[in-house]
């Protein structure tokens, strides 16, 4: 499964990179107000005919069409390009993720972040892996001089917004990206100490989360559950910071 998704992703990101910075064709919004382009429509169809090519009678969920339900104990879930309104606007923060869940465990994850030219990929129990290099989450232990990244759905923009207030002062530095992908690829390489999602889909964190698990990180749900591809809100951080940050959002669970 890892080389079919690895394989699918870089397809996908080197679709992607071919109109990035151009025009973007097919530019519209979706029912939720968020934008869809082609590309992520010819990117999602691309993924999942390798999936299907390889692995038939699996199932698989994903951001741009309508779940494929095969009763089977895999079920892919596929974001073809997380972050497409930086994608649109010629941002570099945009990513492909590809991750197979088991029995609604997530086992295998792989981002591929192509404006940077890297490839995240992650199995259950072997570690996780940036262009083949072992990765890990920070070191840090403290909230004090942490670099926090925060999901951007609008529609929890008031509590995220009254989360910042509480523990501003406490925290060296936040950011919101736009990308849950990249957001999550930063924890798990330590370029940031943890991401905190106040809404989520499963699609967004799938690869990412077993990333960040894979290079030593803690992830809980607000209420401090272990993680779940259905729980919606979510704390992934180096473990230190995690704990320490667990208490500040349960209010917000």
């Amino acid at each position: 499964m890892r080389q079919t998704a690895i394989h699918a992703a870089k397809k996908a990101g080197k679709l992607l990179m071919k109109h990035y910075g151009k025009t973007i064709p097919g530019v519209r919004q979706k029912e939720k107000g968020s934008l869809v382009t082609d590309i992520d429509i010819r990117c999602n169809n691309l993924i999942i005919r390798e999936i299907k090519r390889k692995f038939p009678t699996h199932s698989i969920i994903t951001e741009e069409s309508s779940p494929i339900d095969n009763e089977s104990p895999y079920t892919w879930h596929i974001d073809p390009i997380d972050g497409t309104h930086n994608y649109i606007r010629g941002l570099p923060l945009f990513g492909v993720s590809v991750a197979a869940a088991k029995n609604g465990k997530v086992v295998m994850g792989v981002i591929c972040l192509p404006a940077f030219g890297k490839l995240y990929a992650a199995e259950r129990g072997k570690g996780a892996f940036c262009n083949g290099r072992r990765i890990r989450v920070s070191p840090r232990r403290a909230i004090d001089y942490s670099f926090i990244l925060f999901d951007s759905s609008a529609s929890m923009r008031r509590k995220k917004l009254a989360f910042m207030h509480r523990i501003a002062g406490r925290m060296f530095n936040e950011r919101v990206l736009g990308c849950a992908v990249y957001a999550a690829a930063m924890v798990a390489e330590g370029k940031s100490d943890a991401f905190v999602c106040f809404r989520t889909n499963s699609w967004d964190i799938a690869a990412g989360f077993l990333l960040i698990q894979e290079a030593g990180g803690r992830i809980t749900s607000f209420r401090g559950e272990p993680w779940a591809l259905d729980q919606g809100n979510y704390v992934a951080a180096a473990p230190a910071v995690q704990g320490k940050l667990l208490p500040l959002v349960k209010p917000f669970a």
